[in-house]
């Protein structure tokens, strides 16, 4: 056994490394984080005002945060067909699937934070002077 482990060991062959030297990828980098900050952006100003006026409703609650829940556990990779049959193959289609990927979990958030603040929180501030939507 050890023989012809000896031999094998003896007979590996250096593999080339595939990946080609790219001057290009500072550009590339730029480019996602781009798609990345802007997706988590519009994420963030779709999902906001959503949680927040999930909070504040009933209804709002029984209905887009139930939908909020069902949509917030599928895996971003499910949103990429119909990205594509949407938008086609551009940047749409990818700003999509992170926007989806972001605003259900940002929903969720949201409306839990703002269900469940600390109340002593809210009357120190109101005492202070500024007020608010609690």
């Amino acid at each position: 056994m050890v023989a012809g482990a000896a031999a094998f060991a003896t007979e590996r062959r250096r593999v080339p490394l595939c990946v080609p030297e790219r001057r290009d990828t500072p550009r590339r980098h730029d480019v996602t984080l781009r798609r990345l900050f802007l997706g988590y952006a519009l994420g963030l100003a779709i999902g906001l005002p959503l949680g927040l006026l999930s909070s504040k409703s009933e209804f709002v609650e029984d209905t887009l945060g139930v939908l909020a829940l069902g949509l917030q556990t599928l895996p971003s990779v499910c949103w990429i067909p119909l990205a594509l049959l949407w938008f086609g193959q551009n940047e749409g289609a990818m700003l999509f699937v992170v926007i989806m990927g972001t605003i259900w979990s940002v929903v969720i958030a949201t409306d839990t934070g703002a269900r469940y603040h600390f109340p002593d929180l809210c009357s120190s501030s109101a005492h202070d002077g500024i007020g608010g939507i609690s």
